[in-house]
């Protein structure tokens, strides 16, 4: 794809904001309408767990004994495992794995911890159906990098295996939008707003502390994790979420790596059958998958 391409994206994403007075309703509809197909040779099979329908996603070269267990984004109260199908079916291309997509419950109807709650009911479900924790892969994007970082906080609370590996993608890892980048990028990011932010936060916390480590992972204990990483654009208000996560995660002795793609807005990863620089992105998800999960 040409510069132009990229641009004309870009320019798509400007000419046409979220708007977040419009009702919730209205703006999950939006999301799955517009979702992109996935590949005709991905195999979809759904899976219903606590309530919450969840899907099996296979490509031709997956392999069965390996999980890449995937979190949708939207802010905590949009988006769903059905909305994400095109990008899970590449992760699982290119990783050579099984993908187990979920969805988990959503704001503002189901506020704090619902999303965490889910999470780790549905990851100890993984557990039980004999999936060893050396062949899986926690990862998500945006709200869902997020959440794949909060659930391994909670595992390691509550002494539960780790997976092998975790993969942010455009991680939001700190509610409370407190980094430098969400004013320095906020021309330049042509998907998401600060005040969009606030108002996702609110929906989720109602009432309930930013600092909270389950809600923003940025604040809690990244000691003795897993080999992560993070992926973001150069272009995101949410940057400085994945620059400071980087930073404090080497602190504290967990291994990490970054790349910070240039020019890239938030959810690149998405644009798979569009785009090289999301193509190249989730070849170095499969990269990564794949030194950490022999």
């Amino acid at each position: 794809m040409t510069n132009k391409e990229l641009q004309n994206i870009i320019k798509q994403k400007f000419d046409n904001p979220i708007d977040i007075n419009s009702p919730v309703e209205l703006r999950r509809k939006q999301i799955e309408d517009n979702a992109i197909p996935p590949p005709k040779e991905a195999l979809i099979k759904k899976e219903k767990i606590n309530g919450n329908l969840c899907y099996w996603i296979t490509m031709p070269k997956s392999k069965s004994d390996r999980l890449f267990f995937f979190i949708h984004g939207g802010g905590y109260t949009m988006g769903s495992a059905e909305s994400s199908f095109s990008l899970a079916s590449w992760i699982a291309n290119e990783t050579e794995s099984n993908v187990f997509s979920i969805n988990y419950r959503l704001a503002p109807e189901n506020p704090f911890p619902a999303a965490i709650e889910d999470t780790i009911d549905i990851y100890n479900w993984i557990l039980s159906k004999g999936f060893l924790p050396k062949k899986l892969c926690v990862g998500g994007i945006s709200a869902g990098g997020g959440l794949a970082l909060a659930l391994l906080l909670l595992l390691k609370e509550n002494s539960i295996s780790y997976p092998a590996c975790s993969i942010l993608m455009s991680p939001w890892t700190d509610l409370s939008q407190s980094g430098d980048t969400y004013q320095s990028k906020d021309i330049f990011d042509p998907v998401i707003k600060k005040e969009y932010l606030h108002s996702w936060a609110d929906d989720y916390l109602q009432g309930q502390k930013f600092s909270n480590p389950l809600a923003s992972p940025l604040f809690g204990d990244l000691s003795g994790l897993p080999p992560t990483l993070i992926q973001v654009g150069k272009s995101e208000v949410m940057l400085s979420d994945s620059q400071r996560l980087f930073v404090k995660s080497k602190k504290a002795g967990s291994p990490v790596e970054i790349e910070e793609c240039s020019e890239m807005f938030h959810g690149w990863q998405n644009y798979y059958d569009f785009l090289f620089e999301s193509r190249q992105a989730i070849k170095n998800i499969g990269k990564f998958f794949k030194k950490n999960i022999k």
